[in-house]
């Protein structure tokens, strides 16, 4: 692994000879091989998935963490205060419990979405606005001022009066159609006939005939009543509850590197 960094032993025994030196040199070794470490894992501020259930060193959860800014100043440099603090003294890391992770950008047809943007909700409830079009059944029950019921006790009496022209001016017709009755002129037996056991073939004039309508409430009027509409299917039409819009999902650990390498722009 570390064949690149390879010292002649003469040199490395004669270097450590001096005890001066060895702290120095326990430094520089640690720092070589930690650098190479840092190198090969990742970019300072890139954002990885891991299965086990702690931070690997030099890493952190994306947990939405306030840091010093003084104290990490080469990953305020890339984040910013994108993802919260106050710019002067915090910033933050990127909050990703319970989220998915979205591609920034627009891809023609939908949305358009900015770096750091929180978007989505678990739940949804639907709008009057967002219910498929659909019907019901509706009817109407009547109340009554004693007791409900068909309107059985409520009288109805109608009246009819027939309008005939008797006597003989002259004016009787043969022809029925917008006439009134009238009392066939001539004999006796002639005015007799005035009645026919075929089918009507005829509209006599609306006047030929009065209809007089009077009614009582019978003790049973209708006073008001109720519409009810009709359930599509089932006993319940509806609770108004959320339904959710999770995809199934698995969670885990996303971490964000801490100490890398500072990614170039080209």
């Amino acid at each position: 692994m570390f064949q690149d960094f390879s010292i002649p032993i003469s040199v490395f025994r004669i270097f450590l000879s001096s005890e001066k030196c060895i702290h120095s040199a326990r430094k520089y070794f640690y720092h070589l091989t930690h650098t190479f470490m840092v190198s090969d894992a990742a970019y300072l501020g890139q954002v990885n998935l891991i299965a086990f259930d702690y931070p690997p060193r030099d890493w952190n959860l994306c947990w939405g963490q306030l840091l010093a800014i003084s104290d990490n100043p080469a990953l305020y440099s890339i984040l910013s205060c994108e993802f919260g603090g106050d710019c002067r003294n915090t910033f933050a890391l990127p909050d990703l419990r319970g989220m998915t992770v979205i591609g920034i950008g627009q891809r023609p047809g939908l949305s358009d979405y900015l770096w750091g943007q929180v978007t989505g909700f678990p739940s949804h409830t639907l709008s009057i606005e967002e219910m498929p079009a659909h019907a019901h059944l509706a009817e109407f029950v009547p109340s009554y001022n004693d007791k409900p019921g068909d309107g059985a006790g409520s009288t109805i009496t109608a009246t009819a009066t027939v309008n005939a022209f008797t006597g003989d001016d002259g004016s009787q017709l043969d022809d029925p159609e917008d006439a009134y009755w009238a009392q066939a002129p001539g004999a006796t037996a002639d005015r007799a006939k005035v009645y026919t056991k075929n089918t009507p073939n005829t509209t006599m004039n609306a006047g030929a005939i009065d209809i007089t309508v009077t009614g009582g409430s019978g003790g049973s009027g209708i006073t008001g009543g109720t519409v009810v509409v009709g359930k599509t299917g089932g006993d319940r039409s509806g609770q108004t509850q959320p339904f959710s819009t999770m995809q199934p999902s698995m969670a885990l650990h996303y971490c964000i590197c801490m100490d890398g390498i500072y990614p170039p722009r080209s």
